[in-house]
């Protein structure tokens, strides 16, 4: 099982981290994988040097989070809310999938700032309209 099947970077240009989260997360997936996601997101939040930055994830093929797998998401919005996150945009279509991260985010400081959007299209286009509208 590699973090790669269930945890990718797909960019982090442009102050825009863009992540896709697959699979469903089993205990034994989470116990394996889930201190090398948290890892690999903190070292790609660290790499902005303190300047704002925006969370684009693609939860589109993620099935529903177990309790285990919101613990390891809830870790990784905290970080990013403490090191300056603008906003974090979540495509996600499913109602499940939505109501789980809801869950996670909840715990976390970062709910308030929070879209979901149906496509990753409309989620650039949703940071293109917030950076025109608050200059970032």
């Amino acid at each position: 099982m590699k973090l790669e099947d269930y945890f990718s970077i797909i960019s982090s240009k442009d102050q825009i981290l863009h992540f896709k989260l697959n699979g469903f997360w089993t205990k034994a997936i989470v116990d394996e994988i889930g201190s090398d996601m948290v890892r690999t997101f903190k070292e790609k939040v660290d790499s902005y040097q303190g300047k704002p930055f925006f969370i684009l994830v693609d939860l589109t093929e993620f099935s529903l989070p177990s309790d285990e797998a919101k613990r390891y998401i809830k870790q990784t919005m905290d970080y990013g809310f403490r090191n300056h996150l603008v906003i974090a945009i979540e495509v996600a279509p499913k109602a499940l999938v939505k109501m789980g991260i809801q869950d996670a985010a909840s715990k976390s400081k970062v709910d308030k700032q929070r879209v979901q959007a149906m496509s990753v299209v409309e989620a650039y286009e949703i940071i293109s309209k917030y950076r025109a509208q608050n200059h970032i």
